[in-house]
């Protein structure tokens, strides 16, 4: 980080945010996910919320849809995980971790003011050859009705939060289907860039061609 951030630090530069993006699984220690010798968040987070100060900002990657802690209904639905995973309430799945985001950030900074960014919030249809958690066994998880209710509600969002302070930014992801590391994901809202159409879109919807001469 250092290394790229060299020029920043010039003047004309020095009130250019400063990040590097996590996934939700920093989140899982006290306040980072600290394992020496492999996974030592904690420890960057401390360095460069020391370094970069105000300028540092906290970013991690928010998606329900991965989220392991997910359990299938009796049989194999999954309207429980449902209810909590794709809408955006104070009880709602992204609402509670960016909370405890918030607060994790200020266990470690002492501060209330730091930057938070969601660097990454999205929902696949169809299902991800990427995704290995229980829902993978669910039907409804990953169909068009859910990315639409999540996008929805992605739209809907006023950012503002139940006992904390919103999010500075957060980046919805994304519009085309894409690989990750070899890997076909479906969180685009189009499939591909020769895709003429949405994929939430009304059974009856039909593509209007306007040619200019």
């Amino acid at each position: 980080m250092l290394r790229r951030t060299k020029d920043s630090l010039h003047d004309g530069f020095k009130t250019i945010p400063v990040t590097s993006v996590f996934t939700g699984a920093a989140l899982g220690g006290n306040p980072f996910l600290e394992i020496p010798g492999k996974s030592q968040v904690n420890t960057f987070m401390v360095r460069a919320s020391q370094k970069y100060g105000h300028r540092f900002s906290f970013t991690f990657n928010i998606y329900p849809y991965f989220d392991p802690s997910y359990r299938l209904d009796w049989g194999s639905t999954c309207a429980n995980a449902m209810s909590t995973a794709t809408c955006w309430k104070p009880t709602c799945n992204v609402d509670m971790t960016i909370v405890a985001a918030r607060r994790k950030v200020r266990q470690l900074t002492g501060q209330k003011g730091d930057l938070l960014w969601v660097g990454e919030s999205g929902w696949s249809s169809p299902k991800s050859r990427t995704l290995h958690t229980a829902m993978a066994r669910c039907a409804t998880w990953s169909t068009a009705a859910a990315l639409q209710e999540y996008y929805k509600g992605f739209l809907n969002w006023d950012l503002q939060l139940y006992g904390a302070r919103p999010p500075d930014h957060i980046f919805y992801y994304t519009l085309r289907d894409s690989l990750n590391f070899g890997f076909l994901e479906h969180f685009g809202l189009i499939e591909s860039c020769e895709s003429e159409v949405c994929k939430l879109r009304s059974d009856e919807y039909t593509v209007t061609w306007l040619c200019l001469r």
